[in-house]
Order: C-alpha cells, then structure tokens, then sequence
C-alpha cells in the first residue's frame, strides 16, 4: 500500500513539483517505509519554503518520536499548537511524550483531555486516555475511553482491551472483551487464538 501511494504522489508531483503538501505526503510515506533520513530531508525542505507549514512541522515531530529524540519532537510539536492551537494531532503526540519520556500521568491526561475536546472521533486519543486512566487509578473512566473507542471501530483489538483488564483484575469486563475478540475470529475465518482462550478459560 505504501508504495502504491508513492507511486500515485510521484504522479502528482511531476504535474505539480512544487506543492509543498504533496511532498509533506511523500515524506509521511518515506517514514512509513523507514527511511527517516530521507523523510527528515523532505520535511526540512519544506519548512524551507514555508516554515510555518503545519503539517511539515506535524510530520517532522512524530518522526523525531519514532527516534526517540523527545525535546527535539516536543519543541516541533509546540510550534504547531503555536501556529495551530486545536490541533489535536499534536496535542496527542505531546500526551505520549509526557508518558514515555517524564512518566508525567497528570500532563499526559491533562493534553489527552484537550485533544479529545477537539476531536471525539478518535479511537487512538480515546484507547490511550483510558490507558492514562487506568495508570491512574481510574479504571471506570478507562473502561469508558475503551468503549467509546470500541464505538468508533467494531474492529478494535479486544484481546489488548482484554490484557488490561485482566492486568488490573477486572474479570468479567475481560471476558466480555475475549468474546468479542473470539467472535470475530471465527466469524472472520482468521486463524484458531488459542492464546485468547487461555486467556478466557484464566478469567472465568
């Protein structure tokens, strides 16, 4: 998929060699494909042209996250909120940074919240929310986050959902999860999980 997408934006940049949102495009689909060199390069020529480009700066702070360069990924992700105050794509990022990087639980919910505020459709801001929530101690609103997270996409991994719950004792709340997960695994023909029956057969 990545390199049919490569091949459709190099089409397009041939007919259009100076958008700067076709090559922000291009460079997402080099960070897909890891080549970050390449995707850093593309980002910063960009910004070269236009260093209030949001979607670049966007671009190349999760790069800086997929190489852990954390203040270098938090400052790029700030200058987007600078140039665009409601964008929750940034706002989300900068939630795992507080997570990953500080184990700062109050400042990761704290940009978690304002990002869902901005965008409740969402299923990424709302699973890793009820993550914070369940670190914190407050598993009914993370049972919450998961399920309207659920809400939003039927196909969401309940076998994970179901880890959590089991990690944090909530049985019968993992059941519910695992009977999902088992029921698309056999309405969709997928592989026989014998995991998740084991891990079923524990929570009963």
């Amino acid at each position: 998929m990545a390199d049919e997408a490569m091949n459709i934006i190099n089409e397009e940049l041939v007919i259009n060699p100076d958008d700067l949102q076709l090559r922000v495009y291009y460079g997402r689909v080099k960070m897909m494909k890891g080549a970050l060199d390449e995707a850093e390069l593309i980002f910063k020529s960009v910004l070269v042209k236009n260093n209030l480009h949001v979607d670049a700066n966007l671009s190349l702070g999760k790069m800086y996250m997929i190489r852990k360069m954390w203040d270098d990924a938090e400052k790029q992700l700030e200058l987007v909120l600078r140039l665009d105050s409601r964008n929750f794509a940034a706002l989300a990022n900068i939630a795992k940074i507080y997570l990953t990087r500080d184990g700062n639980l109050l400042k990761s919910k704290e940009y978690l919240l304002k990002a869902r505020e901005i965008n409740e459709k969402d299923e990424r801001i709302h699973f890793d929310l009820g993550m914070i929530f369940f670190y914190n101690g407050e598993d009914m609103a993370g049972k919450r986050s998961f399920d309207e997270a659920e809400a939003l996409n039927q196909n969401i991994d309940h076998k994970l959902i179901a880890r959590v719950y089991i990690h944090y004792q909530h049985f019968d709340w993992a059941v519910a999860s695992l009977d999902k997960h088992l029921d698309r695994v056999f309405n969709s023909g997928l592989p026989h999980d014998s995991e998740a029956e084991l891990l079923l057969a524990g929570s009963l």
